[in-house]
């Protein structure tokens, strides 16, 4: 029995593992050099609902951090009442049921904001959003 429950896990960081392969090679395959002043950069418009969908991506990378702030969004906060979740997140004690939640999730947002902004890379998103470049290549290994 404790070899299933192993198995799974270790199939689950696999899996995390392979999203976040595909989600550099992606963001490396896109990069694109900037040569406008960071202030034009960051005041370029985004498709609505990207600034939300890219602040929910790094809340649930952080939960795979212990809850540590990415790219400088700030960490995941778990409920007060909910001392369990709170345990598991301290301690990076995840089920694989969690661990899979939080990838689909992560996929999903990035899907929508792939679809939201056609051509456009995970870097330039990011330099819109005001990121400096530390904290995208924060952002982009936390995936």
């Amino acid at each position: 029995m404790v070899a299933i429950v192993v198995s799974r896990f270790h199939l689950t960081l696999l899996v995390l593992a392979f999203v976040g392969a595909v989600a550099l090679s992606l963001a490396a395959s896109r990069i694109v050099s900037v040569s406008a002043p960071a202030a034009q950069v960051s005041q370029a418009r985004l498709a609505n609902g990207t600034k939300g969908l890219v602040r929910q991506t790094a809340l649930h990378l952080s939960k795979l951090e212990r809850g540590q702030s990415i790219g400088g969004f700030p960490g995941f906060e778990p409920p007060e009442d909910d001392e369990e979740y709170r345990r598991k997140i301290k301690e990076q004690n995840y089920s694989a049921q969690d661990l899979n939640g939080w990838v689909k999730e992560i996929n999903n947002f990035l899907t929508q904001i792939v679809r939201k902004n056609p051509g456009v890379s995970l870097e330039k998103i990011l330099q819109k959003r005001g990121l400096t470049q530390a904290q995208i290549d924060e952002f982009v290994e936390a995936l």
